[in-house]
């Protein structure tokens, strides 16, 4: 459930064993790429060793700075509230779970929101991506089938640079390579990448995209 004291401006958030990292577009909503890894700030021009606290102070800066976090696979939710909602579901937090399972008035997460993903830009050009559909929370897909995230997917740390990152993707997580965010939305993939060019009218994922300006 959404703690207030979470506000608008968190570039980074830390915990015992993860790392987040936030994005805020003039669009509305919230830009949210969990797990970050050391690679990953290094492709968004980030210190790794001292991450900035805060985001930028100009819209324009900001929107650069989210567009590239959509290249890393991040999840664009509709606000906070909904970010925390979802992911503490997903994390087994019981009043969390219950608001989606009994709660009418709450949207059930969707496709997209459930997704988990993991995006490599190699030398050679072109992505790498991977992805599997939670089967948290009652939700089946494909005929019923269920999917679940793969046990090591932290073995994505491990990576030293995108080119490990593309092959261990392609080796051991069904990674598929695509030769823009273009080709990949053509073959309906259901990541973020390419959500700065259809996001528009304010519309979200169950509601509209909370203004965070």
């Amino acid at each position: 459930i959404y703690d207030s004291s979470k506000d608008f401006t968190r570039r980074i958030s830390i915990s015992k064993t993860t790392v987040t990292l936030f994005a805020y577009p003039s669009k509305g909503g919230v830009i949210v790429l969990s797990p970050a890894y050391g690679l990953d700030l290094e492709f968004l021009c980030l210190d790794r060793l001292h991450p900035p606290i805060e985001r930028f102070s100009t819209q324009n800066e900001e929107d650069e700075f989210c567009k590239k976090m959509l290249m890393l696979g991040a999840k664009w939710w509709d606000s906070l509230s909904r970010h925390y909602l979802v992911t503490g579901a997903q994390e087994g937090e019981e009043d969390c779970e219950e608001a989606l399972e009994y709660d009418d008035t709450v949207p059930s997460p969707t496709v997209r929101e459930r997704l988990w993903c993991s995006v490599a830009w190699p030398s050679a050009g072109g992505l790498v991506i991977a992805e599997f559909h939670s089967a948290r929370l009652g939700h089946r897909n494909d005929g019923g089938r269920e999917y679940e995230i793969p046990e090591d997917v932290g073995r994505l740390g491990l990576c030293a640079d995108m080119d490990e990152r593309a092959a261990m993707l392609r080796e051991r997580f069904e990674g598929k390579f695509f030769a823009s965010v273009e080709d990949y939305d053509e073959e309906g993939g259901d990541a973020f990448l390419g959500a700065w060019g259809w996001k528009i009218d304010g519309k979200g994922e169950v509601g509209a995209l909370e203004k965070t300006w």
